[in-house]
C-alpha cells in the first residue's frame, strides 16, 4: 500500500513539473451582497420652499473628483426636473448644495427634465448623461461635458435614442449609468415600449459619445407579485471579482419601489438573484414606500464594501411628489 501511495505521490509530482502546479478543486465563490448599514437619516434633504429642488431630491450620482466627492442629483420644483450639485469631504455624509442647478432645459432638452443621470470621469472631463424629453414628448439620453464640474456644455442631440417601431424600447429610454470597464464603456438604460412595459438594457462605447445597443432585454419582466411587476429602471453597476453586480429599481403594482440586484460575468448577460432588499424593519418614515435610484462607490476599505446612495420617499409615487430625500448604505459584495 505505501508503495501504491509513493507511486502516485511521484506521478503527481512529475505532473507538477510538466503542467505546473494548480490549487486542486478551486471554486468560483457564490455571489453575495449583503447589507453592512444603511443610515438612520437622509444624508441630503430638499430644498427651502421655493427653491429649484423644494419638491423632490432624488437620483444621486456621485464620482471622486479632485479629492472630495461631487453628487450630481436631480431637483424638482413641481414643475421641472433639473440637476444639481452638492460635494461631500466626509464619505458622503453631509452634502454642500451649489447655489443654482449645473444642467437645465435647453438645446434638444424642451421639456419637464434635464436630469435622472450619470456622471464618470472620462480624459480629464466629466462626461454626464442624463434624461431628456423632446420637443416631439419622447423621452431621451443626452451627454453634457465639464472640465470643471460646475460649467457643463450640452451635445446638441441626444446620443441615445428610442429604437425602431417594435423594439423593446421604441416608446422612450432614459435612467442612464455608465460604467467603464476595460476599453469599453457600458451605458446601462432603461427601455420603454408602446405598452409602457420598462424594462433595462445596454449599449456600448469606446469613446462615450456614439453608442451601439446590444440586444435586450437584460433582466425578464417581473411576474404578478413580484417585487418588480410594474417595472425596472436606475440600472447601477459595479465590478467586484469575478462577478459584475446590478442594482435596479423595481415598482410594484402599487408603486410601491424597492431595490432588487442581478449578477453577470460579462457585463452583459444577466441573472436575477432577489428584489425587495430593503425589509420594512430596515426602512424610517421618510423612505417607507419608495427606495430607489442607487449609486455605487468603492468605500476604500478594500474589503469588499461599497457605499450606495439612493433616493426615497414616503409616497408610493411613480415619477415625483414623492417628498424625495437622499440616503446611503453600505454593501459588502461576496
Amino acid at each position: 500500500m505505501r508503495g501504491v501511495v509513493r507511486l502516485v505521490g511521484d506521478v503527481a509530482a512529475i505532473l507538477c513539473v510538466v503542467w505546473g502546479c494548480w490549487p486542486a478543486f478551486a471554486e468560483t465563490p457564490e455571489p453575495k451582497l449583503t447589507i453592512v448599514a444603511i443610515e438612520g437619516r437622509p444624508v441630503m434633504g430638499r430644498g427651502a420652499a421655493g427653491a429649484w429642488d423644494s419638491g423632490d431630491v432624488l437620483n444621486p450620482s456621485v464620482i471622486a473628483w479632485r479629492g472630495a466627492l461631487y453628487d450630481y442629483y436631480s431637483g424638482f420644483d413641481g414643475s421641472v426636473w433639473r440637476t444639481g450639485l452638492a460635494t461631500s469631504s466626509d464619505a458622503g455624509l453631509t452634502w454642500t448644495k451649489a447655489a443654482k442647478p449645473v444642467l437645465d432645459l435647453g438645446a434638444w432638452t424642451k421639456r419637464y427634465i434635464a436630469a435622472n443621470g450619470a456622471a464618470i470621469v472620462i480624459g480629464g472631463q466629466i462626461f454626464y448623461y442624463f434624461q431628456g424629453v423632446d420637443a416631439n414628448r419622447v423621452p431621451n439620453i443626452g451627454l453634457a461635458t465639464s472640465t470643471n464640474g460646475m460649467t457643463f456644455r450640452s451635445q446638441p442631440d441626444p446620443v441615445l435614442k428610442p429604437g425602431q417601431a417594435g423594439a423593446w424600447d421604441d416608446a422612450a429610454v432614459g435612467d442612464p449609468y455608465v460604467a467603464r470597464f476595460g476599453d469599453t464603456f457600458y451605458l446601462y438604460f432603461l427601455g420603454m415600449n408602446r405598452a409602457y412595459v420598462q424594462l433595462i438594457g445596454v449599449a456600448k462605447s469606446t469613446d462615450g459619445v456614439n453608442w451601439t445597443k446590444l440586444d435586450g432585454p437584460l433582466l425578464p419582466a417581473g411576474g404578478r407579485n413580484d417585487f418588480d411587476a410594474n417595472g425596472q429602471g436606475e440600472p447601477a453597476v459595479v465590478y467586484a471579482a469575478p462577478y459584475y453586480y446590478m442594482l435596479y429599481t423595481g415598482r410594484s403594482s402599487r408603486e410601491f419601489r424597492d431595490l432588487g440586484w442581478a449578477v453577470s460575468s460579462d457585463g452583459l448577460h444577466w441573472a436575477k438573484k432577489s428584489g425587495g432588499l430593503i425589509s420594512m424593519w430596515r426602512r424610517q418614515y421618510w423612505d417607507s414606500q419608495v427606495i430607489c435610484d442607487p449609486t455605487i462607490l468603492p468605500t476604500g476599505k478594500q474589503d469588499g464594501t461599497f457605499y450606495v446612495w439612493f433616493g426615497g420617499g414616503d409616497r408610493p409615487e411613480p415619477a415625483q411628489r414623492l417628498h424625495g430625500q437622499i440616503g446611503r448604505m453600505t454593501i459588502k459584495l461576496n
